[in-house]
């Protein structure tokens, strides 16, 4: 990766220094912000894919490139460097001849700093961005200024394949890093898994940092797992901001084994790492520079290309993973990439190899072009000495080898940096040059490979070998080598770039080493093997473990010296290098450290002139132990000593811990356990003889004394069990176990008594209590109060019985619905044919008797409606006097109602009120009788102001209900809205928490007041309006004619057939009279068939054993959408009655109906 980011900035010097060359041409300025930096993996593939577009079109060299980095894995975009680079940008770039002809934009953080700081300096300027994941600027940019590609990860695909290669009863666990790009992407596996896959379980686990992989990971259930990389760039590592991928990636793989690692980023696809469908910085950034080539070519075709690409995500899979988990390269999708194929190096580094080929071809004209421009301007002199600068700092070997002239053509300084040897070295012919400085051994191995390479007419190979120093010491380097042939096919020439992976190697090897060695060792046999693997890895004299006894000593655990372990001992820590550093964890001494700590025994003992050790502390920053490689020479390479040590002491700390607290919990496991499992219920342990010597406080709320007063007392004397069927007396539980050796645990249900008179009904349980040599020493009763539960139950069933009979009336009240409809017709139309009026007192009788008995059979259906109100606006006075004669009818109890002259308009559910009503009449009738007494009540407007604190303001109506019965103790008030409180013998306790809840649903309020011996009185306030009560059509005359108009029913009940064809029949209208839906449909077809459509229809809802309202009208509507349908019924409480056009009905018709409510019907629709 690192020899990736070099080749790619030299590519990207070399090509602006060319650029440079036609500087007195007029260029197109590009100003391009990356979220984090140039040659950060990702943000590096989406310039490689953008310039090497540019180049392919050649507009490469027409243009002028101006980057800048927010660098946002390293520097938090904070208010004030939010200012500075806003105000760098501005300086550099706002109306100067710098200023950009367009902007490219790479990622989110550079978007949203774009649109939230520097939109307004560049208003008309088109923007193209690539990598950018939130898909909600997608409808907020302006489609005429920006342009490019969303980069989102296909969830679907990735867990497609998975399903398909490992099964649907896989767990699947998203890993990301906590930056904005991973949260907006977890969004996405949200909303897909959600949508997609609901039977899949999943997680999502963040990971800060490495450190926190292992951590994060244990919290997986399931061993059955799939994981899969999300993005992870931005894990923290140590002291650096962003750890290597590599890092981080053998930190999972050493955590989950052998299981599947999916990668949805191109970038993560590597060893251990399986591969899928990946996003691809490269073609984002290929995607984005095709755009820009419209814009500056054909700027008359430039439009905005909003939108999320097929062509920015592959499928790539590391063909090591394939092997390993038997995928075949067949089964997978037919444009699927596979990376480490076996002897394909070309295909492994493509991009890498050409690149470097590119660097190489660039440098001659960089080369060329410095010769031919020597005498140049002072601006081109400056660029020149930039370059050879950054070629001279570089920390990679960057060469061309002439294989005819046996000499480099160029080599960067860094060679004679790290080998030792004179640059003319190099410059100078020499056959035998790279013997001495490339090991023997490799280099027979490396001349081979290119050999081979040769033969076959490769373009490029890999080549992995050790450099020796001239002092004798050997690096490992890798090659990214290109081959060069002359006309004849002949190699001549070799150019590439050899990077230092020497620390890398040597640290990722001791890493694989311990990691496989001592995954599954815990505790001293853990200890002694890593201090072993430690120094086989850092060769130095000794490495140790030791745990804090107290503040000033320690003592090791495990201390090997030269590769052996020895005895331990114990040191002082005051005086010890760790020992002035108390709260940090590195205590670091590379040289000197006698001088350093002249009075430390055990370093002055053992000759140590070099200290590097990891202070371990606990979860709650205790410092719990030490790990410390020392040698009595200077010590070199502190990096690999502080990875290495870093990763160690992580785990060690960890089982120092785990140690410590398997130890406390091994003192109290069996107490504890009974206890813990006890909690929230009450407790009472004893001894074998029954004494109690042990309660916990939820016993002493039930038992009423605190454990002093109890201690001491056996059990079998102060509770007593008794048989909850027959109330008989039976043998306490403990027996079972303290007699008659029961030993195991016993559940019972059963009736309590104290020796004080309290009784429960419990549920409880009965355990021997053991010592840790699992003899029983006692017992452990542990029961639950269950006296509530049970009258929950019955309450339940009362309940349950009540919704029976509720149901029961809304029968009953449907069919008289049915008769009063067909009674109430009848008289309707009797009343028509008297033209003479002979008989109108006594049909003005009969409609009164009709509607007193609607009255009952509306008292019936709010008998059977429940939950939430259907609030219409209600004049409440007369439906407060039909309640009140309703409920006192026939008692002895009297009433009297008063109210304000003009009421307000109630917004209330009549049905529920008159719940409510008849609630509070029963309370006070039942109160009074057998006496004589009276019920009260009285209607006012009220009003709440603004400044009211305790109601909402607004308008009200205030109804005061009082009855002069005995009264009710203030003791029992706040208790009298309360489920199942009831003040009378045999009382269910819920009408009043009924009428609570009703007031409290239609948003009002109610309050009780009350004295012994002078009453009660209720207080009730429920929402009001001014508007008028919701229309009726009793008293408006209505002129209908049914002259050449067609009116279809559909009703199975024969009076309300006859009646309402009757009454339809005498305005003239065209009546057909149907029984069930089919008929009705059937009648319907006719009808449109011979162009007689019906004017109106009227359908009943319920159908016995036949099609009702609802299903006829969904298919009649197929045959015509304008068909216009009435719904009856006698019981509102049917959706299709409360929400007609819902259902395609125009209007309801509820039954029984007066003859206005029919004539309005017909008014209005026909």
């Amino acid at each position: 990766m690192k020899l990736k980011k070099l080749l790619y900035s030299l590519f990207l010097f070399l090509t602006l220094t060319a650029g440079y060359s036609t500087a007195f041409a007029a260029h197109d300025n590009i100003l391009i912000i990356n979220s984090y930096f140039t040659n950060y993996t990702w943000t590096e593939q989406q310039m490689n894919g953008f310039f090497s577009k540019l180049n392919e079109s050649n507009m490469f060299a027409d243009l002028e490139y101006y980057i800048e980095d927010l660098d946002t894995k390293k520097i938090p975009l904070g208010e004030e460097y939010r200012e500075q680079f806003v105000q760098m940008i501005k300086f550099k770039y706002y109306k100067t001849p710098h200023s950009p002809k367009a902007i490219y934009i790479t990622d989110d953080n550079a978007m949203t700093f774009f649109l939230e700081d520097l939109n307004e300096l560049f208003p008309e300027t088109p923007v193209i961005f690539s990598g950018v994941n939130n898909l909600e600027l997608k409808n907020k940019l302006d489609p005429k200024r920006f342009s490019g590609c969303f980069q989102t990860m296909d969830i679907s695909k990735n867990v497609d394949f998975i399903l398909k290669h490992f099964g649907r009863n896989k767990q699947l666990i998203f890993i990301g890093d906590n930056s904005q790009t991973a949260s907006i992407i977890n969004k996405q596996i949200r909303n897909t898994m959600a949508e997609d896959y609901k039977s899949i379980n999943y997680k999502i686990k963040t990971i800060p940092s490495v450190s926190d992989i292992k951590s994060i990971l244990e919290t997986v259930s399931e061993k059955n797992n799939i994981y899969i990389l999300t993005t992870i760039g931005a894990v923290s590592h140590g002291i650096s901001s962003a750890s290597p991928i590599s890092v981080v990636i053998n930190e999972i793989n050493a955590y989950i084994g052998k299981t599947p690692l999916i990668s949805m980023e191109d970038v993560f696809v590597r060893e251990g790492v399986l591969g899928g469908y990946v996003t691809s910085g490269k073609l984002a950034g290929r995607y984005a520079a095709s755009i820009l080539e419209t814009l500056l070519q054909k700027p008359e075709k430039f439009k905005s290309y909003l939108n999320y690409p097929k062509e920015t995500n592959e499928y790539l899979f590391n063909y090591q993973e394939l092997q390993k988990y038997n995928i075949k390269i067949e089964e997978l999708p037919g444009n699927a990439k596979i990376i480490n194929k076996p002897f394909s190096v070309y295909e492994e580094y493509k991009e890498i190899i050409w690149l470097a080929t590119l660097i190489v071809v660039f440098m001659f004209i960089a080369v060329v072009l410095l010769e031919l421009k020597i005498i140049a301007d002072r601006k081109f002199r400056e660029t020149e000495r930039k370059m050879r600068e950054m070629l001279r700092i570089s920390r990679h070997i960057i060469y061309h080898f002439s294989f005819r002239k046996q000499k480099y053509e160029y080599i960067s300084e860094y060679a004679s940096e790290i080998l030792g040897f004179e640059m003319n070295f190099f410059y100078t012919p020499n056959p035998s040059m790279h013997n001495k400085f490339i090991y023997k051994d490799d280099y027979g191995e490396a001349t081979a490979e290119i050999e081979r390479a040769a033969r076959n007419r490769e373009k490029s190979v890999e080549l992995s070998y050790r450099l020796k120093t001239v002092d004798g010491d050997y690096r490992w380097f890798r090659d990214m080598a290109n081959l060069i042939y002359d006309e004849n096919n002949n190699l001549s020439d070799i150019a590439g770039t050899a990077y230092d992976v020497d620390t890398e190697k040597r640290v990722n090897d001791a890493m694989n080493i311990i990691i496989a060695k001592t995954s599954r060792m815990q505790g001293l046999e853990y200890f002694n093997e890593i201090v072993k693997d430690i120094f086989q890895i850092l060769q130095c004299k000794y490495v140790f473990i030791a745990k804090v006894k107290n503040e000033n000593e320690a003592e090791t655990v495990a201390f090997c010296k030269n590769g052996e372990l020895t005895e331990n001992f114990t040191f002082s820590i005051k005086n010890s290098p760790c020992g002035t550093n108390k709260d940090e964890t590195k205590c670091i001494y590379p040289h000197n450290l006698r001088l350093s700590f002249p009075e430390c025994e055990m370093t002055s003992s053992l000759g140590i002139e070099s200290f590097f050790g990891f202070q371990m502390f606990d979860e709650t920053g205790n410092k719990i132990g030490l790990l410390a490689a020392m040698d009595d020479k200077p010590m070199e390479k502190e990096q690999i000593y502080e990875n290495i040590l870093s990763l160690v002491s992580k785990r060690a700390s960890l089982e120092l811990e785990r140690i410590e607290y398997i130890n406390k919990l091994n003192d109290e496991r069996e107490r504890l356990h009974v206890i813990i499992k006890s909690i929230g219920d009450a407790v009472v342990v004893t001894d074998l003889n029954g004494t109690i010597t042990l309660v916990n406080r939820t016993f002493e709320n039930y038992y009423g004394k605190k454990f002093s007063c109890i201690y001491g007392k056996n059990i079998r004397d102060i509770l007593f069990f008794y048989d909850e069927n027959t109330s008989e007396k039976v043998e306490n539980p403990v027996n079972e176990i303290l007699e008659n050796g029961l030993t195991v645990s016993k559940e019972v249900s059963a009736l309590m008594e104290t020796d004080l008179g309290e009784r429960f009904f419990i549920e409880d349980s009965v355990s021997p209590l053991r010592d840790f040599e699992s003899k029983i020493i006692g017992a452990v009763l542990i029961f639950r109060d269950a006296t509530v539960k049970r009258k929950v139950e019955e309450e339940q069933a009362k309940q349950a019985r009540l919704e029976s009979v509720g149901i029961l009336a809304g029968g009953i009240a449907h069919d008289f619905n049915n008769m009063l409809t067909a009674l109430s017709a009848n008289i309707n139309l009797v009343k028509l044919l008297d033209k003479q009026n002979k008989f109108s007192e006594k049909i003005s009788n009969i409609e009164q008797l009709i509607d007193n008995a609607k009255n009952l059979s509306q008292q019936l259906l709010t008998f059977s409606k429940g939950g939430d109100p259907d609030i219409i606006k209600v004049d409440i006075k007369p439906l407060v006097e039909n309640n009140f004669e309703f409920m006192l009818r026939g008692s002895s109890v009297s009433y009297e109602i008063n109210t304000d002259e003009e009421l307000w308009t109630a917004l209330i559910d009549p049905g529920q009120f008159s719940q409510v009503l008849q609630n509070l009449l029963v309370n006070a009738r039942q109160a009074i009788e057998p006496d004589s007494g009276k019920v009260t009540a009285g209607i006012t407007n009220y009003k709440v102001e603004e400044t009211a604190k305790i109601y909402e303001p607004g308008r009200y109506l205030k109804l005061v209900l009082a009855d002069n019965g005995p009264g009710i103790d203030k003791k029992q008030l706040d208790k009298i809205f309360d489920p199942y409180f009831s003040t009378k013998e045999g009382g269910s306790g819920l009408g009043l928490a009924i009428t609570h809840s009703i007031i409290k649903k239609h948003n009002g309020h109610i309050q009780v007041d009350s004295e012994p011996s002078k009453g009660t009185t209720f207080t009730i306030l429920i929402p009001a309006t001014l508007q008028k009560s919701d229309e009726k059509h009793t008293d408006k005359i209505f002129t209908v004619s049914g002259m050449n108009k067609k009116i279809l029913v559909m009703d199975d009940d024969r009076m309300i057939q006859d009646s309402l064809g009757n009454i339809l029949t005498h305005y003239g209208f065209d009546v057909h009279i149907v029984s069930e839906g089919s008929e009705f449909l059937k009648k319907y077809k006719e009808l449109m068939d011979k162009k007689e459509k019906p004017s109106l229809v009227f359908l009943d809802i319920t159908i016995p054993g036949g099609m009702g309202a609802q299903e006829a009208i969904k298919q009649a509507m197929e045959m015509d959408s304008e068909i216009k349908a009435v719904v009856m019924s006698g019981y509102s409480e049917s959706d299709a009655m409360l929400n007609p056009e819902k259902y395609g009905f125009v209007d309801v018709l509820k039954k029984p109906y007066q003859l206005n409510d029919l004539l309005f019907l017909l008014d209005k629709y026909t």
